[in-house]
């Protein structure tokens, strides 16, 4: 995805079933009653109900954009983001520098 104007453009890129609303203090983070999402130039990290994120978020982007994404499924599952990988412990997650 690409996304040029950054989360305005992307806000209103979204179909507006989705509802998303834009922060007005922090201009990279969206969210709506299911989910918030930070999008940085092309990556967006989407946190909220796994439901919504397969069944919805996901389906509606990828009518509008090619897209690819991964996703943490367990303990110690890893997700890249802003090149720094996530991963799940069971604490919560483990960010560490460097894909």
């Amino acid at each position: 995805m690409e996304f040029v104007l950054g989360i305005k453009h992307f806000v209103r890129a979204l179909p507006l079933s989705l509802a998303c609303h834009g922060a007005q203090n922090s201009p990279c983070l969206a969210r709506n009653q299911h989910c918030c999402v930070m999008v940085h130039v092309d990556d967006v990290m989407f946190c909220g109900d796994a439901d919504y994120w397969v069944n919805i978020f996901l389906k509606k982007l990828q009518e509008k954009y090619p897209i690819s994404h991964s996703q943490l499924q367990g303990v110690r599952s890893e997700i890249q983001f802003l090149k720094r990988t996530l991963k799940r412990v069971d604490t919560g997650l483990a960010p560490t520098p460097g894909a």
